[in-house]
C-alpha cells in the first residue's frame, strides 16, 4: 500500500465532495483504500471520510478505474477551500485528480 495526499476542493455552500483519482499510467487500483486522515484548516469540521476503488466515465466512451475520496463537512464550506486527504491505496505509481487531465475520467461530484 502506498500513501497519496489528494486534493478535494469545495466550493461556498457545498457540505460533500466525491473527487476522482486515477492512475495516469493506468496501473491497476488494488482494493479497500482508505482515509488515514485529513486536513482541512479552512473548511467546517470534516466529519465523514472514505475512499473507494470505482470506475468513472472517461472522455474517450470508456470507464476508468479509479479511487474515490467522498468528504463530508459539518457544515456548508463559506469560501473557496481545499481539504487534503491522505489516503493508503495498492497503485504502483502516482494518483492524479481526473479533473487534472482532459477527458482521463470524471471529476467527480459535489452538493
Amino acid at each position: 500500500m502506498a500513501r497519496f495526499d489528494c486534493k478535494v476542493p469545495f466550493k461556498p455552500g457545498e457540505t460533500w465532495r466525491r473527487q476522482n483519482f486515477f492512475s495516469p499510467e493506468m496501473k491497476p487500483i488494488g482494493e479497500n483504500p482508505s482515509v488515514i486522515s485529513v486536513s482541512a484548516p479552512d473548511l467546517p469540521a470534516v466529519v465523514e471520510s472514505a475512499a473507494t476503488k470505482t470506475e468513472a466515465e472517461a472522455g474517450w466512451g470508456g470507464k476508468t478505474p479509479v479511487v474515490e475520496v467522498y468528504l463530508r463537512l459539518a457544515t456548508p464550506a463559506s469560501s473557496n477551500s481545499v481539504a487534503i486527504a491522505t489516503i493508503e491505496a495498492a497503485v504502483d505509481g502516482a494518483l492524479l485528480s481526473c479533473g487534472e487531465v482532459a477527458d482521463a475520467c470524471d471529476s467527480g461530484s459535489s452538493g
